[in-house]
């Protein structure tokens, strides 16, 4: 009984915080802008880490009681709270943007939460691979600087980690983006196999190719940061390159019915060279081939057209077309604004509930509002990884920009495929669903927009220094 309560109240308690949560972003991004003390910024960074720190433990609680304190399960909870604590805190710390470190590890935490509510075993994966991705985002600085040396190696990278399936992949919901790699350990007589989906890490490999490639001498002067003023736009033959690795990217995700995955790289591109060349048209360009290729990718291929169909009506055909949709969007709306609170709800009926609905399970558990909240979390990613190269005239913003654009794409496809906004994907919803592949290459991006944004904060202090000193002023500028 009274852990009926306590699950019944926790679900104003989990609104509270996630509310609080998104009041500190807001004024650590007003304290950024000079609009608020200095002093509101550092303590806007504390309450987050405590934040997080609360809904883990009150969400592990309710689960650990419900489960009878299985003792797995409690180590898991213990394991998690020292990870999203303690790698929160040294990810911020390394990094440029405590605000990013600190959203980001909000979201795994309300994934890891609500994973070991659908499936404990998937949880302790989730935070295995959450390690890995993080222990890789700290060689972020090396990526960058072997990139704007040797960028043509990450386009050749990229290539073979998407050619990959072709060899050793195997079909998943229609899609032959998988590869598995059968591991055998005689001594411990263990045998398994380990899957990952190499798109993902090509990804990464395609995000630094492109960033290195717009931000060298091909591309812009020492003191000119636009293609426009060159006029390279104009005449194309700067572009012919990237925009046929782009394309044979896209051709190979096509073959393996990953349309998904082609609709990620090819948003990659129109988003980087945008940062590149500033220009409008290039956004209108991109909306007219997209509604070709869409136009082209329901009359190929059936269950495009199938996607397609269900989201335009779903109940149409709510027992097989239909269902998926149907059923994620009973979920979010039954329950309402608080949700029926942790471990009270049936996400059971929703299908494939641990990656591609899962948003759709935590607003039937946390309630719609909560829902929100996790949409507002990736707004700040975004902010945060901008808030950087705002104002400034630097090739970088390419890849600041890529990796947060794609991370905020990705969620708003997702999202918009639980509530029926957008037709399903099969994307992921990053830091958040359950696949290590998704997760480790979305620290990496992390990772990526942390270094990168450092150096442009650390390049525009020097250069601020500098005029300082020239002008005979004193220096007063600090790091953040």
């Amino acid at each position: 009984m009274a852990l009926d309560f306590f699950i019944i109240i926790s679900r104003y308690i989990f609104l509270f915080l996630a509310v609080f949560f998104a009041a500190n972003s807001a004024a650590y991004a007003l304290a950024e802008r000079g609009a608020l003390p200095a002093f509101f910024k550092r303590r806007a960074v504390l309450n987050q880490r405590l934040i997080i720190a609360y809904t883990h433990i009150s969400g592990f609680l309710i689960l650990c009681a419900k489960s009878g304190w299985d003792a797995r399960l409690c180590a898991v909870a213990g394991g998690g709270l020292a990870f999203v604590v303690a790698g929160g805190a040294f990810f911020g710390a390394a990094g440029s943007s405590r605000l990013l470190a600190n959203n980001v590890f909000f979201l795994l935490d309300i994934g890891l939460i609500m994973l070991a509510r659908l499936n404990p075993a998937l949880c302790l994966k989730q935070m295995v691979f959450a390690a890995a991705g993080l222990g890789l985002a700290f060689f972020a600085p090396l990526l960058i600087a072997a990139a704007r040396r040797i960028r043509v190696l990450f386009a050749a990278a990229g290539a073979g980690l998407l050619v990959l399936p072709f060899i050793a992949g195997v079909t998943i919901f229609g899609a032959t983006n998988w590869v598995q790699i059968p591991v055998s350990l005689k001594f411990a007589k263990l045998s398994f196999s380990v899957s990952f989906q190499p798109s993902e890490f090509a990804k990464i490999c395609y995000i630094l190719y492109l960033s290195s490639l717009f931000s060298s001498s091909d591309f812009i002067e020492r003191d000119e940061w636009s293609l426009r003023e060159r006029g390279l736009i104009n005449r194309n033959k700067h572009l012919i390159i990237p925009a046929a690795i782009t394309a044979s990217f896209i051709i190979i995700l096509v073959l393996q019915r990953d349309l998904g995955g082609a609709l990620m790289f090819f948003t990659t591109f129109i988003i980087m060279l945008y940062a590149a060349a500033g220009r409008t048209r290039i956004i209108g360009a991109a909306l007219i081939m997209f509604a070709a290729a869409g136009r082209a990718a329901y009359s190929l291929f059936g269950h495009v057209a199938a996607r397609f169909d269900s989201w335009r009506d779903p109940w149409a055909d709510m027992a097989d077309g239909g269902y998926q949709v149907t059923q994620a969007l009973f979920a979010v709306s039954t329950w309402g604004a608080f949700g029926s609170g942790l471990t009270r709800g049936n996400p059971a009926f929703i299908p494939v509930r641990e990656s591609d609905f899962i948003f759709a399970a935590i607003c039937e558990e946390f309630g719609f509002f909560f829902g929100v909240c996790v949409i507002f979390l990736y707004i700040t990613i975004l902010y945060a990884a901008l808030s950087a190269v705002r104002g400034r005239k630097t090739p970088e913003i390419a890849l600041s920009l890529g990796a947060a654009g794609i991370i905020a794409f990705q969620a708003f496809l997702i999202i918009g495929g639980n509530i029926g906004l957008v037709p399903l994907t099969g994307v992921t919803l990053p830091f958040v669903s359950a696949g290590g592949s998704s997760v480790a290459a979305s620290f990496v991006m992390a990772g990526l927009i942390m270094r990168n944004t450092k150096n442009i904060k650390l390049r525009a202090l020097e250069a601020e220094k500098a005029e300082a000193e020239e002008n005979g002023e004193e220096d007063g500028y600090e790091p953040e």
